[in-house]
């Protein structure tokens, strides 16, 4: 169950990776929603604001032409009021020069009249409509068009009317047409002229297929240009990263090549300076590691709390060592040999007494095996007293025979646990006496504990005269 929960753990873990966006991919989403909003602007606002004043544009401009037209109505129609033309010849000259103006694309559109009946006067490009009643006339969807004209010039003299027209010489190809219409009253005449939306919409739609390239170009280049940059800064990013974990794991030894003028390229500076202060804080440990406490640490500011620490600790070992010194000092002015080994029975220390007990010097002994400096009969085996004070835990103490070059020599050997912070064994001390005298001594007394013991013997014996001048001899012997 657990196996399974944990492949099942790791399995989510690579699909988060799989999932993860990098800064590039954050970057050109960005740069593909400012373009994608930007496509959005345009459909729904640029181009129907657009549609909405071309068609406004479009209103007015007809609005004017049949403005126009009127006036020059009533130019002619001046003539049949001062009497210089009859109302029948101003018509057909009105209708001559309204006829002849043609405007838009390709003079494509036209001025038509009717009267208020409603009749056809003049329809330019249909003259088989002249005349017609148009009362009924009915358009594409069914609307009153021209009945609509009327109604729209009777309140106000003109307006605009909307209806469907056919468009095109294809059949049935009938589109919304706005005319705008205004009254010419003495003769009673209606004028208009109208643009198909239609052509309003096919404007717009090639401007907004222009616009639409246009974006489309601006936006590759736009997202190529992002692409680049952010694939850019994504390297620079990466480089920091890979600096910033080898820093984790340890490994000041780096590097930063982040050359840049934008706020990565600071990044890269500042973790530069990163590097360069813990590589001068390595070094300092690797002087200290080695024993030089010469080493000047100087913070770099008020919250450079490393070298503080850094300096305080040379502080500290400084003061340390020289406890150490002097207590070096107080052990080797003891004429009693002393030394430490730890658990391997390596030497870790030795006073100038025990090394000259072997014609050496301290510094030689130590790092070396006890047992190839020193040969007693209870070195390499299980009666060693160090031995045994590091298994028991206790001190241990021993008489053996040194076997030196001075030749043999009796000792007495004191072994110590020595343990660390948390009560762990972590080595022995060990001092050893030299007990010649003692055993000397203790031989003699022996010697004369055996001959008091042989006279007491003989005065049992009635030997009593004999006796007293051998206790005599005796005493004078060891005198």
């Amino acid at each position: 169950m657990f196996k399974r929960n944990k492949s099942v753990r790791s399995k989510t873990i690579k699909e988060k990776r799989r999932m993860r966006l990098t800064i590039q991919m954050k970057m050109v989403l960005i740069g593909v929603g400012v373009v994608a909003a930007f496509i959005a602007l345009i459909l729904t606002v640029i181009l129907p604001g657009l549609q909405t004043s071309l068609m406004s544009e479009k209103r007015t401009e007809i609005k004017e032409y049949v403005q126009v037209a009127n006036s020059l109505l009533y130019s002619t129609y001046q003539q049949e009021k001062y009497g210089t033309m009859t109302e029948a010849q101003t018509q057909a000259l009105a209708e001559q020069q309204l006829s002849s103006m043609r405007w838009g694309d390709d003079d494509a559109d036209f001025f038509f009249i009717i009267n208020t009946t409603p009749t056809m006067v003049m329809h330019l490009l249909d003259p088989g409509m002249d005349g017609t009643d148009l009362s009924n006339y009915k358009d594409h969807n069914g609307e009153l068009m021209f009945v609509d004209m009327v109604n729209a010039t009777k309140q106000n003299g003109a307006g605009f009317v909307s209806f469907s027209w056919l468009y095109s010489n294809k059949q049935n190809d009938y589109q919304e047409k706005i005319a705008y219409v205004a009254q010419f009253t003495p003769w009673n005449w209606i004028v208009g002229t109208g643009i198909y939306t239609i052509d309003v919409r096919n404007q717009v739609a090639a401007l907004r297929n222009k616009y639409m390239m246009y974006t489309g170009i601006a936006a590759l280049v736009s997202l190529l240009f992002i692409f680049i940059i952010s694939g850019i800064v994504a390297k620079n990013v990466k480089k920091a990263s890979n600096v910033a974990n080898k820093l984790a794991m340890g490994d000041a030894d780096q590097a930063v090549n982040i050359k840049s003028s934008d706020e990565t390229g600071d990044m890269g500076k500042s973790l530069g300076n990163v590097v360069a202060y813990l590589k001068e804080m390595s070094q300092s440990a690797d002087k200290i590691a080695s024993g030089d406490l010469t080493v000047s640490v100087i913070p770099k500011s008020e919250k450079d709390t490393l070298s503080k620490s850094f300096s305080t600790m040379i502080a500290n070992i400084k003061t340390s060592l020289e406890e150490i010194r002097k207590q070096g000092d107080y052990l080797n002015k003891i004429p009693m040999p002393i030394m430490v080994i730890d658990k391997e029975q390596n030497v870790q220390f030795m006073n100038s007494t025990c090394a000259g007990t072997i014609s050496s010097k301290p510094e030689d002994c130590v790092g070396k095996k006890c047992t190839s400096l020193f040969h007693t009969d209870v070195c390499d085996s299980g009666d060693c007293p160090v031995l045994r004070a590091m298994a028991q835990g206790a001190p241990c103490t021993m008489d053996t025979i040194s076997d030196g070059s001075s030749g043999k020599t009796p000792l007495r050997i004191t072994g110590a646990p020595v343990k660390d912070a948390e009560g762990n064994i972590v080595g022995c001390i060990e001092y050893v006496q030299d007990i010649t005298k003692e055993r000397i001594a203790v031989d003699r007394m022996t010697a004369v504990a055996a001959e008091l013991v042989k006279a007491s013997e003989e005065l049992s014996c009635g030997r009593r005269q004999r006796g007293n001048d051998w206790l005599f001899l005796l005493l004078r012997r060891h005198r």
